[in-house]
Formats: structure tokens, sequence, C-alpha cells
């Protein structure tokens, strides 16, 4: 059974894990366009792909590409970059360049036998019909007008949308076998009831036809006056406007007015436009800024904070003119639309065509008594299923449904309410089972940090005709990409996505598609249904969890899974491909292969306890037990600038003084005075660079002092025999395999360095691969033969080589102390004797391999590349290391229980590396560098013996098992002459 704790830890990544999450862009569009996708396939040249992809969602891309008010733009993650992805633009480039009919999809279901009206060949009403049609519906649309599109034809100026190509588009609905009845005005063609009662089902679809004159002003309905829908679908249908004069004014400050300004500088008769609008300046007009720059390109005269206070006409009933009066402000302290104006100051302005572009409604007089109107003009539906609450089978959409104002929002509605007539002809619940979501704007999970200030590009503009050729036609301003600007404007899309873990982990690949994913799948499931190798491959690495923005744990829901399989399967690991593991604890653990040393403080020439306590504790111990709190108690805090110590145990990161602190590391980082009385050294043994003269005095415990120091106060009592050892050197399991000789050295070194009789050792397995295996009984066992080990003998401070051992310790002692050999020598006792230097003729370059186990200590990263400059060597660092080094592969026993994946993780690490030659300070690490055709050597092999050469590379500490075994049984050996 799995443990509370990490079904917890599941039920919060699965509700918190982005990995599923969408992109802002995707998530606004309220169609919900694969906006990544396609801009993906344009980056990599496909364009006929990313034509498909848009394709899937919108039916008219090319004119979309030119006219949507893009609101995916306003939340594109470039925005905190102050430049956000040009997405209107690249659709329009896709589809100019690539959309071909023979890749439209025609399919259609069989036919039903069902029928359904649409009123309106809109966005919304086409939307509709298409679903419909596609569900083997039939489908008949009644338009008022004589072209389709609905505002987009007669709304939209031909200078932004051009005709040809929004009813190229809308063919599409004639090949899916939409029937269309244009020119047919619902309530003079023919009436609503009858529509109502020859079809299964109603949408009605009718767009905002209706225009608005501001008729609270005097002389508003005098000739040469306009509602922007009049005046902007004249134009459309006819090119021209046959009642305008010559001297223009529109009033507004949205888009609508910026598309009636720029037609009236194109409309034959008209020499001069102005524009008016409460707004006080550009920057709060709620036209889009590349409106009110075309406007402004092609000569309209913009006059901000101004309403129209009188409207003057002559004798023939034209308006001749107009008196402005200034808006002082346009809402109340509620922010409630309520222009206050100053009547006194004046302007007039000779104008005889004015534009009113304040809004537009719909017009209901078809429909009667059928639909009830709002007050807005809009007709009341559901606001979810869109059906009608006066007849349950009509539906409304688009601007009619009050839903929408812009035209992908209208497609949205459409298909939205395709969805519910589809259900109410099948008599199905018309919400059971339903997102609404699919039909709207939504606000995504998704939220990855992104360091702008590293981050380069701008929005690509597009080439345009000049502003005096563009106003003496209609003729498209904007010309499109070409496709090397298509490409380069793509290339700058983040491609937004929490997809960081499933980047870093190739096992998670090998499953599922992100985390979220596969959890959920757990909890559904049950652990117990589940493949269990899922599990077994985790490397237990962490690299997700360092990742992932929300830092979950993804390793210890794997290792909850294990013991869970353990402890249904006896305590025993549950594949058979890991039995041999288990067989080989076994042996690791037992006695034969285990022994302990006791340092040599028996002896009864030995000084006694207190004497020992004076001189160890106030010189080696003094500073092993800075260096080790420091290093245990922060073992991923960087360190100090100042010397070697966290600077989190230090000084903060301050450079000390020359003048006022020591350089040596009994003081360095403690911000003391350097006086006679807090510091003083025997010069010729301080490796501190201090004043020359300086009274002698030993027990500085400096890196530089070649013994342990004495002390100058006399022994308090007589010697006195106490069996204790101090400092434990725990070599582990593959490191005492990898050389006996070397492992001698190491403990000859503790001892000269720490006092013969202040160190032993312990070759006893932590248990780490049991722990792997999910043994969570046997491992509690196994260790804790080490852990009473370590207790009798007294130990306090355990030195570790193997990165498993430092941390599985770490967390199991009871009365120890961790610090690595590594650190050691880097923080107190230095080098062995004859390694200084050694390297320094070596034809190698090392890359180094830092342990995935000790990722988060970064003092052994530091101390590994100390060790490998004062001996000499040359070295490269490579990017993937350190806090952000990968795993070799072995890690979970994963070499064992699925090797082909194991093979796939150690290649990718080590294609990390630009040399052949790796340097590694894991037993486990260095064996799969090897495996992976490296020459790799363990920096053990570089303390001890000669000058490590090319010649001396991929030489194998061991080639079968039985070696393995053999060489930890003379390590076992070595070990024990130092009891004699």
């Amino acid at each position: 059974m799995l443990d509370k704790q990490v079904i917890k830890n599941m039920e919060e990544l699965v509700d918190g894990c982005m990995g599923e999450e969408t992109a802002a862009c995707q998530a606004t569009c309220p169609m919900h366009t694969d906006v990544k996708e396609y801009i993906r396939l344009i980056r990599d040249g496909e364009g006929t792909e990313a034509i498909k992809v848009i394709r899937d969602k919108l039916f008219l891309p090319g004119s979309l590409g030119r006219i949507c008010a893009h609101p995916c733009e306003a939340q594109c993650k470039w925005n905190e970059g102050k430049s956000p992805m040009a997405i209107a633009s690249l659709k329009r480039y896709a589809a100019d360049n690539f959309d071909e009919e023979g890749i439209w999809d025609l399919t259609t279901a069989p036919e039903t036998g069902k029928k359904v009206a649409v009123i309106g060949a809109g966005p919304s009403g086409l939307q509709a019909a298409i679903d419909l049609r596609r569900q083997g519906i039939a489908v008949t649309i009644f338009e008022k007008l004589p072209v389709r599109g609905g505002m987009l034809a007669v709304g939209i100026p031909a200078y932004r949308l051009p005709r040809h190509v929004l009813e190229h588009e809308i063919t599409y609905l004639d090949k899916l076998g939409v029937e269309f009845k244009m020119n047919c005005e619902i309530g003079k063609d023919v009436q609503f009831d009858e529509i109502i009662n020859e079809f299964d089902s109603v949408v009605v679809a009718v767009g905002k036809h209706q225009g608005r004159v501001d008729r609270n002003l005097e002389n508003w309905d005098a000739k040469g006056i306009f509602s922007a829908a009049e005046f902007l679908k004249e134009a459309a249908l006819t090119g021209d406007v046959k009642e305008a004069g010559t001297k223009a004014l529109v009033i507004g400050g949205g888009d609508v007015a910026m598309d009636c300004a720029r037609t009236a500088a194109r409309v034959g008769s008209i020499e001069k436009v102005y524009s008016a609008c409460l707004e006080d300046s550009f920057d709060h007009m709620f036209a889009s800024n590349h409106e009110i720059k075309g406007a402004i390109d092609e000569g309209v005269s913009f006059n901000h904070a101004q309403a129209i206070k009188t409207i003057h006409k002559d004798e023939n009933g034209r308006v001749s003119g107009v008196t402005m009066k200034e808006c002082l402000g346009m809402f109340d302290a509620e922010g409630r639309f309520s222009p206050q104006f100053n009547e006194d100051k004046t302007f007039d302005l000779t104008v005889d065509t004015i534009v009113f572009a304040i809004g537009q409604g719909v017009d209901a007089e078809f429909a009667g008594d059928a639909l009830e109107q709002r007050r807005n003009s809009t007709f009341e539906c559901d606001p979810e299923t869109l059906q009608a609450n006066t007849n349950e089978k009509i539906f409304v959409t688009g601007d009619a449904s009050g839903e929408s104002v812009i035209a992908i929002q209208a497609m949205a509605t459409g298909r939205r309410a395709a969805e519910s007539v589809r259900r109410y002809l099948n008599n199905e619940d018309l919400r059971e089972g339903r997102n609404i979501d699919d039909t709207k704007t939504y606000t995504t999970k998704l939220d990855m940090p992104t360091n702008w200030d590293e981050i380069e590009g701008t929005r690509m503009g597009m080439a345009e005709l000049p502003a005096r050729e563009r106003i003496q036609s209609f003729e498209e301003v904007l010309l499109g990409y070409t496709a090397d600007e298509a490409h380069n404007e793509a290339d700058r899309c983040r491609q937004c996505e929490c997809r960081l873990c499933m980047t870093e982990c190739i096992m998670m690949n090998d499953y599922a598609s992100c985390p979220k994913a596969l959890f959920r799948e757990y909890l559904e499931k049950g652990h117990e249904k589940m493949d269990k190798m899922i599990a077994y491959s985790c490397n237990e690495c962490s690299q997700c969890t360092l990742v992932c923005p929300k830092s979950y744990d993804i390793r210890e829901n794997f290792m909850g899974i294990k013991r869970a399989y353990a402890e249904e399967n006896d305590g025993v690991v549950a594949i058979d491909e890991l039995l041999e593991s288990e067989e080989a604890q076994v042996l690791e653990c037992a006695d034969e292969y285990c022994t302990t040393v006791p340092g040599k403080n028996t002896d009864s020439n030995l000084p006694s306890k207190e004497v020992v306590e004076t001189v160890v504790e106030t010189v080696i111990h003094e500073v092993i037990d800075n260096v080790i709190d420091t290093v245990v108690d922060a073992v991923s805090d960087e360190r100090c600038a100042c010397g070697k110590k966290p600077k989190s145990a230090c000084c903060g990161g301050k450079h000390h003084e020359e003048k006022t602190s020591c350089g040596c590391n009994t003081h360095k980082g403690t911000g003391e005075s350097m006086t006679q009385e807090t510091h003083t050294h025997k010069h010729e043994n301080c490796a501190c660079k201090h004043q020359e003269q300086q009274p002698k005095q030993t027990g500085c415990g400096c890196r530089g002092q070649k013994e342990p120091a004495t002390t100058n106060q006399a022994p308090a009592q007589t010697p006195k025999k106490k069996k204790k050892t101090k400092y434990v050197y725990a070599p582990g399991c593959t490191v005492s395999a990898l050389s006996p000789e070397a492992n001698e050295n190491i403990l000859r070194h503790l001892k000269d360095s720490l006092g013969e009789e202040n160190v032993g050792a312990m070759l006893r397995c932590c248990g780490k691969v049991t722990g792997f295996l999910g043994e969570n009984a046997k491992f509690d066992e196994r260790n804790a033969m080490a852990i009473d080990e370590l207790d009798e003998m007294g130990a306090e401070v355990i030195i570790t080589v193997c990165p498993s051992c430092y941390k599985v310790f770490g967390k199991t002692n009871r009365n120890q102390r961790m610090i690595s050999y590594w650190d050691l020598m880097h923080d107190l006792i230095g080098l062995p004797e004859g390694a200084k230097g050694i390297g320094k003729d070596s034809d190698i370059v090392f890359n180094i391999h830092d342990s995935c186990v000790t990722r988060d200590v970064s003092s052994h990263h530091e101390s590994i590349r100390w060790m490998l400059d004062e001996m000499g060597y040359k070295w490269e660092e490579i990017e993937r290391n350190g806090m952000r080094t990968r795993c070799c592969g072995v890690g979970g026993m994963v070499c064992s229980s699925n090797p082909e994946l194991y093979e796939r993780v150690y290649t990718r690490r080590v294609n990390d590396f630009n040399q052949n030659d790796i340097l590694t300070y894991c037993g486990s690490c260095n064996g799969t560098m090897m495996t992976a055709g490296k020459n790799s050597v363990h920096i053990l092999n570089l303390l001890f013996g000669d000058t490590y050469m090319k010649a001396d590379l991929g030489k194998r500490p061991y080639d079968t098992t039985e070696e393995m075994w053999e060489n930890r049984l003379a390590t076992k050996e070595r070990f024990e002459k130092f009891k004699d």
C-alpha cells in the first residue's frame, strides 16, 4: 500500500503540474488554435503543415490573419519583453502561401435527415453551419445582404480585408454542401415563424448592422450624417459614399472609428478628414496602435478630449459645420462612463460630413415576439448553451448573443451553438460532460519565469503601400511577410510550455507526456495496475525536481512506489531484473567483506583524555569542527568570496581587509582583528600570508601546517587509556573495490594528518542500493549495522569518498557529522605528500563529471577542482555540471533494471563532454563512463603514484565481478594491517 504522504504528493503534483497547461496564446484564443505548433512549423519551413494546423480550428485563416483583433498577442509571453509575437501576421503568411483547396478537409458524417436554418452569413453563422454540416446535418443559411461574410464583408474596409480573400475562404462551405439564400430578408422575404416551423432547429446569427448616431444633438438627422455601419457598408458595396461631402469628421476613438476615418480618406469626394474623440491622448484611445498610425500616415487630423456641442446645417439641410467642446473626463469616481465637459471652451470646425462611430446594435425587428430582446439590443439566451429562453429549438450566436465583440469570439459562439443544436437534435443533455471553456477564453495556469535580459529580438514589421499611393484606392495596405521575414518572426517564439522535466528526463518520456499525466494514471488505476518498470526506471537523480518551477519531488514518488511494491512482495524487490542487486547487497554487508579498524588510542603512552581534548580540541578539532559545521550545515551554500567557508557561516560574502583579518583557515572569515592575542603563528608552519614579524606560537591549524601542532599548555593529569576513534574513514563499496592501494594510502594520509590515535576505518555498505530497490526494512537493518559500528567506535566524524555514502550516512547517522575526504583536504589537511604538482607534465586535459548524488554539495565540486589545480592537472569545465550535472545512468540501479534506458542515459551524458578523458570521483560513475567508451579515471588514481598520462587511461580497476570482490577483500586486508 502506498504511503499516505506519497499519495498526497501525487495529488498535489496532479493538481499543480503545468505539464498539460496550454500556452497563453492558445488559451486566450476563443477557438483555441494551436498557435505554438503552427508557428513552430513555419519556423521549420513546413508551411503546408502549418496551414493544416490552422485549418483544424479556423476556416478563415487568411481573413483572420488580416483582421483578427488577436487577443492572443495581448497575452503573449513576449509582452514581458515589450515585443509580442506577430501571431496574426504569421497566420496570414501560412494562408497566403500554402492554403490550397486540395488540403481542405471536406469529410462529413452520414446524413442524419435533420435540417437547420442559420440566420446570417457572418462569422458566427458560417462557423455554426460548418460544424453542423460536418455532423451530417443539412444547413441552409439565410442572408439579407448580397455578399457573404456579414460584417467581415461590409464592416471591414477592403484595404484591410480584400473581398476575394474572404469570398474564396467562404467557398469552403459550398464544398461541404451548405445552402445559401442570399438577398433574403427575414420578416419580408420569408417570415421567421415559417423558418421555425420548417426546420428542426434555428441558429440566429445576425450581426450588429444597425448603426447609431447621437440623437441628443440638435440637427442629428441633417444630410451628410452617417452611422459607422451604413458609411462602411456603402463604401464596401459600391467603393464610394454617394452623399459624402468634401470635409469629414469621424466621432469615436476605437478601431471602427479608425476604419471610418481611413475609408473617408479614400472616398473620392472627401478632401480632408478630421477625427474627434473623448480620450485625451493616443495612449488612452481604444483603437489599435497600428490603426492609429495608419490614420496618421494617411493624413487624418486628430482632436483629443473633444465632443460635438452643436451641429450646424445650411439652408439645404446639410451639415455645414460643428462647434466642439472640451471633454474634462470620461468616467466618474466609480469608473462608470460619465463624461464631463467644459461648455465654455469651444472651437468651430467646418465640415459637411459626420460619421458617428459610437456603437452598433442588432436589428431585432425580424424576430417579432419569437425572441426576447435585451436593452442592449441582443437576445436573451442561456450564456452557456446559447439556447433562447423563449423557444428551445432556437439558439443565438455571435453579436446577437451578447457575448462576442470580435470575429474570433463570434466564431467560437457559433461552434458552441452548433454543439448545442447537435445535442438538442439527438435529445441529449445540453450540458452534461461538456467543457464550455472549449469555446471561451480562459486563463492558463502556465507561468514560466523568463529572464528577458538574456533574450534578444523584436517584432518583425511588415511592408506596406506608401501612404500617398494607398489612399488612391482600396488596395490592400499591408503586403504580408516574405519567407525570410516569417521565419525570423517565428523563430522568436518561446514555444511556451512547462516540459523542463521532460526535456531532462529520458525515462519519463518513455511512459508519459508529463508528470501530471503519469501520476494521474497512478492515482486513477492504483500502483498495482501500473507497469512496475516505470518506478524501477527512475535514476533517482532529482534533475526533474531541480528544473521544475514548483520543485515537485518526483523522485520521492517513485521511491514510495518501489517501497510499496517491495512490501507487497514480502519485503523483496518486485522485479526479477534486480534480484541480483539484492544478492550483491547481502554480500556487501556480510562480515566476509566488512571490517572495522579503530584508532590506535589504547597505547599506554598516549596522553590522557584531557590532554587529547586540549591538543585536539584546541587545535585540530577546532578547525575540523569549523569546517565540518559549515560543510554539513550549508552544503549547497556557495563559498564566501573571502576564503574557503560557505558565506552563511562566514562573513556573508564580504571581503576581509588584509590589514584586519587573517588569511588562514582558523580565522579567515570570522571578522576577528589580526592581533597577537587573537591570532599568532609559528610562521614557518603557517600558510597564511602575514607580517614577517610574528610571535612564534604553535596551534595554528592552517592548511600550511605540515603536522598537527602541539600546545604550550602542560598536561593536566597523567595519561589514561581510553578507547575512542574520533574520525572514521568509510570508503563504501565501489571505492573499496576500485583500488585497495589507494584506500590504504588514504587511511595513512588521514592518520598522519589527524593523528594516528584519532583515525580509524569502517568497511561496510551504507545500504544505498537496498534503498534504491525499495526494500525499506532491509535498508534500515543493513544501514543500522554500519551506524551501530560507528557508535561503538565512538566516532564523531565520518570521512567519505563515495557520494552515496556521504548522503546516506548524512541522513541516518545518530551521533556523527559528515565530511568528504575532498573537503577535508581542501579545508584542512592538504594533499598527500608528493601529490602537489604531480600532474603538471601530464598530457591529459580532463572534463570533470560531477556526481548527481551530491549535485547540491557545492563544496565537493570546488574541492575536486582545487585538487586538480594543486596537482597540476589540466581540465576544462563543461556546461552541465555542478548543480546542473546529469546522471551517468547508473542511479536507481537502472543499469540492471532497464539496460536499454541506461545506455540512452549514459550516451546523452557523454555527449555533454568536449574531451574524451573524464575525471570522476564516484566509483559507479567511473565505471559507467568506461562503459560509455570514455577514458575515465577516478581522482584517487591521480593522488597516489606517478604522473597520470594518456597511456595510463582506459585501464579498468577490474574486468570481472570476481575481480571486484577480490579487490574488496584486498582493501579489507590492507585496513586490518592497521590493527597491528
